[in-house]
């Protein structure tokens, strides 16, 4: 059995394909996109659709 670990963050999605003993067998990330949201600084917004779609391209590679 393989290990899938996934790290969603706010810059985007990296998924890691490990074995039982711990040899990485695929690693890939996708970047996400941030709105800045303009007057309102240190704010930003994300669409969570664009998180799905990063993870499936992440774990498509």
């Amino acid at each position: 059995m393989n290990f899938l670990g996934i790290d969603l963050g706010t810059g985007g999605v990296r998924c890691l394909l490990v074995d039982p003993d711990g040899t990485i067998l695929s690693e890939s990330s996708q970047e996400l996109e941030n709105r800045n949201l303009g007057r309102e600084a240190g704010r930003s917004e994300q669409d969570p659709r664009e998180w799905v779609l990063a993870l499936e391209g992440a774990m498509d590679h």
